[in-house]
Parts: structure tokens; C-alpha cells; sequence
């Protein structure tokens, strides 16, 4: 079964069977952050290791970065997704997700920002060489939270 073409990794996303549990996933994490308490409630620590593990499954962990980006505009909160999530999905990205990444930092102001975050030593040189375009900040830095883009 040929796989749908969607226009942007959102779509994809929201398109998932799994889309309202990832959505749910991402909105209690925000929330949590957000409330600035670190421990977890055990209601959602499975949830949240589904989050931080999803760098696991390419797929799904794009899902969760796009869902993130499209859920908050909280750009700490954002700045941790990058430095965390996206950038343990760059530093082993299969060939094939390198097109999409790729695709959506050209769709996607905020995604780019999002790829300001991951450092250069930890990802490999060619993934580091498809997203360094989109780069604004130094090797070793992230943007500034308050530099967030609007939802586009």
C-alpha cells in the first residue's frame, strides 16, 4: 500500500492513526512543563517516555516535533524539544528523513528555529551539512526563546 502524500509534516501527523494519543502525549507534556514542577505524575510517565524514546521510530518522533511546534508557543519549552527530542532524532536519522526534515524547514519558519537548536557535535556531518541552511545561530547555540516565529 503506496504511502499518502501529504504537503507537510503537520498533515502527516494529524493523518497518523496514533494522532490523538501523540496530540494528547504532547499537550500534557507542555502542560507539565509549563507548571515548572519536575517530577512526573505516574498517569503520565508513560506518555512522556513515549516522547523522549520516540527518536527511536523517526516517524513518530517527527510526529511529536511537529505536534510540538504546532501546540505551544512557548519557545523554553520549544528550545527543549530542539536540543532534546529533535536533536537525538538528527543524530540518527535514517537517509530517508533527511529529505523530509529538510522539506519542512523550507515550509516552516518555526521548524527552522527549531533546528537552530540541536549542537553540531552531536550530530553526523551529513545531516549537519542538510539543515545547516537553516541555521542562524553558532555550532553551540540556540535561539533565543523570545525569537520564535508565528505559526505559519
Amino acid at each position: 500500500m503506496a504511502q499518502p502524500n501529504h504537503a507537510n509534516e503537520l498533515k502527516r501527523a494529524l493523518a497518523r492513526s496514533d494522532g490523538a494519543t501523540l496530540i494528547s502525549n504532547m499537550d500534557a507534556f507542555i502542560a507539565h512543563y509549563a507548571a515548572g514542577n519536575p517530577d512526573w505524575p505516574d498517569e503520565q510517565a508513560d506518555a512522556f517516555v513515549d516522547i523522549l524514546d520516540s527518536y527511536l521510530d523517526p516517524d513518530k518522533a517527527l510526529a511529536y516535533i511537529t505536534l510540538a511546534a504546532w501546540r505551544t508557543d512557548d519557545g523554553r519549552f520549544l528550545a527543549m524539544i530542539g536540543a532534546g527530542l529533535l536533536e537525538d532524532l538528527l543524530n540518527g536519522l535514517p537517509d530517508v528523513f533527511i529529505e523530509r526534515v529538510v522539506a519542512e524547514g523550507r515550509r516552516s519558519p518555526r521548524f527552522r528555529w527549531l533546528l537552530n537548536c540541536p549542537f553540531q557535535e552531536d550530530i553526523p556531518e551529513p545531516v549537519w551539512e542538510a539543515i545547516r541552511p537553516f541555521r542562524w545561530t553558532r555550532p553551540f547555540e540556540e535561539p533565543r526563546p523570545e525569537t520564535l516565529p508565528a505559526q505559519s
